[in-house]
C-alpha cells in the first residue's frame, strides 16, 4: 500500500511539473486575431515582454479581438496576477492594469499609454511604445518634458542612460569599455538614451547633444556616438573630426546594420556592445590604417600584371623569327595606285580633364580639419 502511495504521489509531482514546463513553453503575452502582425514579430515581442517580466515581475499582455470587449475572457491569456493588458478591437481601446500595478496605471497614465501606441504607423513600433510607456512608468519616469528639460543639466559623461533602459551592472560594463577604446585611441566613444528628442529632429538633437557638452579629444575632436530616442524609436549614430573621413556615411550604414536587430529585440546592451567593436574597426583604420594596405595591393596587382604581359610578349616574340624590319612602306604599295596631289590637317579629336568641385552635404560638416557624419533609422 505505501508503494502505490509514493508511485502515486510521484506521479502527481511529475505531472505538476510537466504541466508547469508545458505552461512556460507556451506563454504567450501577444494575441492577435486579425493577423496584423508577422509571426517573427510576435515572436520577437514575446521574448521581450518575457524579459520585462524578469525584470519587473509585471506581464505586459496586448491582444487584438474581433470580439466585443464583454464578450472576452481576459482569463483566457492573462496567467498572472500583476499585470497590464492592452485590449483593441476595430472600434476601440482599453488598458486594463491588475495586482502591484493597478494604483499606478492611473486613467491619465492610460491615456499616455494610447498617445504613444497612435504615435507609430506599424503595429509592431505601436506595440513596444506600449511596452517602453509601461515600463517608464513602472520606474517612475515621466516623459512629458518641455524642451528645455529633454537634456542633461550637466555633461552626462560618455554613457548617460536617460531613458533608464540598462540594468546597473550593464551600465558598469559598458561604461568601462567606452573608457577603455576611449583612452587606447584618443577618440570619444560615447552612448545616450533618452526619452525624447521633442521638437528636434533625431540628426539635430545628437548633433546638439555632441556639440553642447563639448564631446571630442584633440583639436579635431575626435568622437563617435551613439544615440537613442525611445519615444520616437530612432537612433542615430554621430562621427566627428579626423576620424570622420573614415567612419562616413557608408560605414555608419553598416555598423547601424550590425546593431538594429538587436535595438528592434530590446538586447540594448548587446546592441551598445557591438557599436563599440563596430566602431572600434574604423577608428583603428583611420589612425593606425587598416590591415590591408591598399597602395601596397595597388602596386603588387601591377607589378605581378606587367610581368604577366611581359613574358606573354617575350612567347609571341619568339614566334616571329621569320619577320624582318622593312623601313619603307613602298614594298606594300602598288606601282601607280596612289597619286597624292593635296595634304590637309584635319582635327579630329581633343582632350578634355575637368576637374571635380567639393560637395557640400546636409549630412556631414566640417570640423577643425576633419568632418562629421550622422545617420541611422528606426529600429
Amino acid at each position: 500500500m505505501k508503494k502505490q502511495t509514493t508511485v502515486l504521489f510521484i506521479s502527481l509531482i511529475l505531472i505538476v511539473l510537466f504541466s508547469c514546463a508545458s505552461f512556460a513553453a507556451t506563454a504567450e503575452y501577444i494575441t492577435d486575431e486579425t493577423g496584423r502582425l508577422f509571426e517573427d514579430e510576435i515572436d520577437s515581442l514575446n521574448e521581450i515582454a518575457e524579459k520585462y517580466y524578469d525584470q519587473y515581475n509585471v506581464a505586459l499582455y496586448y491582444a487584438y479581438v474581433l470580439t466585443d470587449f464583454d464578450d472576452f475572457d481576459v482569463s483566457a491569456i492573462v496567467s498572472v496576477d500583476d499585470y497590464v493588458l492592452f485590449l483593441e478591437n476595430d472600434s476601440s481601446w482599453n488598458v486594463i492594469a491588475n495586482g502591484s500595478v493597478e494604483e499606478k496605471i492611473s486613467y491619465d497614465e492610460k491615456s499616455r499609454i494610447w498617445d504613444a501606441y497612435c504615435e507609430h504607423d506599424s503595429y509592431y513600433d505601436a506595440i513596444m511604445a506600449y511596452f517602453d510607456t509601461c515600463v517608464s512608468i513602472l520606474n517612475g519616469r515621466d516623459l512629458k518634458k518641455d524642451e528645455e528639460q529633454i537634456f542633461p543639466n550637466s555633461n552626462p559623461g560618455r554613457l548617460y542612460d536617460g531613458a533608464d533602459i540598462l540594468r546597473e551592472s550593464d551600465e558598469q560594463s559598458l561604461l568601462e569599455k567606452l573608457n577603455s577604446v576611449s583612452e587606447l585611441y584618443g577618440t570619444d566613444f560615447i552612448v545616450i538614451t533618452v526619452d525624447t528628442v521633442g521638437s528636434y529632429s533625431a540628426d539635430g538633437y545628437a548633433e546638439e547633444f555632441f556639440d553642447r557638452f563639448n564631446y571630442g579629444i584633440g583639436e579635431s575632436r575626435n568622437g563617435v556616438m551613439l544615440m537613442l530616442s525611445m519615444k520616437e524609436r530612432e537612433y542615430r549614430i554621430l562621427s566627428n573630426g579626423s576620424i570622420g573621413d573614415t567612419l562616413d556615411d557608408d560605414a555608419i550604414d553598416k555598423i547601424g546594420f550590425e546593431i538594429v536587430s538587436d535595438l528592434s529585440s530590446g538586447n540594448y546592451y548587446y546592441a551598445f556592445s557591438k557599436f563599440v567593436t563596430e566602431s572600434e574597426y574604423y577608428v583603428n583604420g583611420a589612425i593606425n590604417g587598416f590591415p590591408f594596405n591598399f597602395l601596397s595591393s595597388i602596386a603588387i596587382s601591377l607589378l605581378i600584371g606587367f610581368i604577366a604581359s611581359l613574358i606573354t610578349v617575350s612567347s609571341m616574340k619568339k614566334k616571329l623569327k621569320t619577320v624582318n624590319p622593312v623601313n619603307e612602306a613602298n614594298a606594300y604599295m602598288r606601282e601607280g595606285s596612289m597619286n597624292l596631289k593635296r595634304a590637309n590637317d584635319m582635327f579630329l579629336y581633343a582632350t578634355v580633364t575637368r576637374s571635380a568641385k567639393t560637395k557640400s552635404s546636409s549630412s556631414s560638416r566640417g570640423r577643425s580639419g576633419g568632418s562629421r557624419h550622422v545617420g541611422g533609422g528606426r529600429f
